[in-house]
């Protein structure tokens, strides 16, 4: 069963690259059960699963004698039985990396979603420490589900799946190789989607304390987005400008200090309004002063037997009812406006 915690992160990276979440959380139930770390030697370290063919396949000459010589590297998978314990597995990773450290990355797949590490610069990692290095966060290990998704072309074949064990399996074939039949693969994710579907995971919850930043940044003229309480790449995107201009740590991270600036900068656009309420009022006063007087001049002349003075002193009293209408229409707009 997956954790709370990761089950924020899969409903924030869903929300954010315009995934389901709860298939999203089957692929990754059947991957590595929803645990994101295992405990070795008191040290979290991402779950893994070393695969002897791929160290064979990614040695050469004098370091792939090394591997087979000790247990390491076959040619053939399942040529070497998988060890028994989390901590067996990651002894044997640290023994394959003593060997040969690159080679040794790209021979296991990691994290909650089980990517292969030979995969590093295909998926758009730097380097492949900077791929590791994204394996030590449950962000990060979404992350690279996400990219191994775009990158197999898979986002419409897990946009289509569904309830039924067939509807996955085109997914299940380009994620996990034609292999996937016989493993069951694909009936294995259906049946955690219809878990999953039947509770309230799907439901992705609101942050009210991100609710308020949002509206922070509304008042300021610095967020187009709706108040939803979502914490996603476009929220931070927002937050990164706004700290642009002001001239603080562009980092898109929300800190004491942009708490602080966004204050104050949200205080100074409040000011400013009301100096322009204020304006907007005395405007408005005057467009009622002005008409009211207009009526009372105009009124004596529709008393007057000359058609067109009459003609134009009605359209007069017209004109300044409007004006009349419109300043009382501004005041309680501004009434509105102020009480907010």
């Amino acid at each position: 069963m997956l954790s709370a915690e990761v089950r924020q992160a899969i409903n924030e990276v869903s929300n954010s690259n315009g995934l389901d979440p709860v298939k999203v959380a089957a692929v990754i139930e059947v991957e590595s059960a929803g645990l994101p770390f295992w405990t070795i030697n008191g040290k979290q370290v991402p779950p893994i699963l070393t695969e002897a063919h791929y160290f064979y396949r990614l040695t050469k000459g004098a370091t792939r004698a090394k591997a087979v010589a000790a247990g390491l590297a076959n040619p053939k998978w399942k040529g070497i039985p998988y060890p028994r314990t989390n901590a067996d597995t990651w002894s044997r990773y640290e023994r394959m990396r003593d060997i040969d450290p690159v080679a040794a990355m790209g021979s296991c797949s990691w994290g909650l979603a089980q990517v292969m590490g030979d995969k590093w610069a295909a998926l758009g990692y730097s380097t492949p420490e900077a791929f590791i290095e994204a394996q030590m966060t449950i962000e990060g290990q979404l992350d690279a589900f996400v990219r191994e998704v775009v990158h197999n072309n898979l986002v419409g074949a897990l946009g289509s799946a569904g309830f039924t064990a067939d509807s996955w399996r085109a997914f299940a074939k380009g994620y996990n190789g034609s292999g996937y039949d016989t493993h069951n693969y694909h009936g294995r994710i259906a049946a955690a989607y219809n878990k999953y579907s039947t509770s309230t995971f799907g439901k992705i919850e609101a942050d009210p304390g991100v609710k308020l930043i949002q509206q922070d940044l509304i008042d300021i003229g610095a967020w187009k987005g709706p108040v939803d309480g979502f914490d996603n790449a476009a929220l931070h995107s927002a937050i990164k400008d706004f700290q642009s201009k002001a001239g603080i740590n562009a980092d898109g991270l929300y800190g004491p200090i942009t708490a602080r600036t966004l204050a104050e900068a949200k205080l100074k656009a409040s000011k400013s309004g009301a100096d322009s309420n204020m304006r907007a009022g005395a405007i408005a006063t005057a467009a009622v002063a002005i008409g009211e007087k207009a009526i009372t001049q105009l009124t004596p002349l529709q008393s007057m037997p000359i058609k067109t003075i009459q003609i134009i002193a009605t359209v007069g009293i017209i004109a300044a009812v409007c004006l009349i209408a419109y300043g009382m229409y501004r005041r309680a707009q501004l009434m509105v406006e102020v009480s907010k």
